[in-house]
Order: C-alpha cells, then sequence, then structure tokens
C-alpha cells in the first residue's frame, strides 16, 4: 500500500489548521506524517495513526518527540479523548482500494469516522476534515451534523478538476 505524500490538500490543512499549546492531537490516517509533526511543534501529545502498516513503520523510523505512531482502522486502537483531530480523509467517489477512494460517493470513510469522532473529541475540541467537491459538500455537512458537530467551511482551494473544501467542527 503507497504512502499518501503531501499535496494541495494537505498544504490547505497545513495552512488553516490552530494546535493550541500543550493540546492532545490526533492526526488521523497520517500518512507521511507532515501534519503529526507540524501539530507537535506546540502540541504536548500527537497520536500519528494510520491503517497502512508502511506509514506507520515510516513515522517509528522518524522517532520525532511527542508522536506516537499506531495503526489503526480509524478509531479501532484509539483511546482517549483529543483536543484537535484531524483528518485528510480518502474522499474521492470510487470503489474503496486506493488510498484516495472513500467509497461510491466518497463519504463512506468519512461517515465512519464521524460516527465515532464525538467520543473521543473533547467538549472544547475542535475536528478538521478536508473533502473535495466531488463528495458533495452539502452532503457531508449534513454528516458531521447527524453524528452531533456544528461544521463550518474554513478554507476552500479551487483546482483545475475540484474544489478542496476543509471543515472545521465542534461539538454541538
Amino acid at each position: 500500500m503507497d504512502i499518501y505524500f503531501p499535496r494541495e490538500d494537505s498544504e490547505l490543512i497545513l495552512q488553516n489548521m490552530r494546535i493550541p499549546n500543550g493540546s492532545r492531537v490526533l492526526d488521523m490516517g497520517t500518512g507521511s506524517g507532515i501534519l503529526a509533526a507540524e501539530a507537535a511543534k506546540t502540541a504536548a501529545e500527537v497520536v500519528a495513526a494510520d491503517i497502512n502498516p508502511e506509514a506507520v513503520r515510516e513515522m517509528k523510523k522518524q522517532d520525532l518527540p511527542k508522536i506516537i505512531p499506531i495503526r489503526s482502522n480509524l478509531f479501532q486502537r484509539i483511546d482517549g479523548e483529543f483536543d484537535v483531530i484531524l483528518f485528510n480523509a480518502p474522499y474521492l467517489p470510487g470503489q474503496e482500494d486506493s488510498i484516495w477512494s472513500g467509497g461510491e460517493q466518497g463519504r463512506g470513510v468519512i461517515e465512519r469516522f464521524l460516527k465515532n469522532a464525538g467520543s473521543h473529541l473533547k467538549r472544547s475540541g475542535c475536528l478538521y476534515l478536508l473533502i473535495s467537491s466531488k463528495t458533495g459538500t452539502d452532503e457531508t455537512i449534513e454528516l458531521f451534523r447527524k453524528y452531533g458537530f456544528n461544521p463550518v467551511i474554513a478554507a476552500r482551494k479551487s483546482l483545475f478538476f475540484e474544489t478542496l473544501v476543509l471543515i472545521q467542527a465542534t461539538k454541538i
């Protein structure tokens, strides 16, 4: 399985995420670990989770202070609550057989994530999730509401073939 390396979507999250000093952060689907490494600059602890064993192995090799690499299928092996949860989710419509594919409409992985994210986000916490316009922005916003979040669009970036949308959410 390939490791997801930073692209425009990772950059959009990096430019807009806010990591409070001393916070506990979860970087779900860490891939290359770029978001985890940036979060670790101010966070007390960053859990860098990925289903891909290669991504976790690479994070462990980097031996970055404050970053705990964990192999997990979404929240399967994640304990506790976090001040910030980051997720550059697989969001493109299609079969779930690549690092970009989020299921038939692109929201399959996102819905499974949101279903459990609330029990891992502190009441005062913030969740950042990146999607594509191909995923269905309105439909994804509705999923956030369905699972008890108050979502807002934090940023957009238009590309040749899609618009990237960063959704920021808190618990209702």
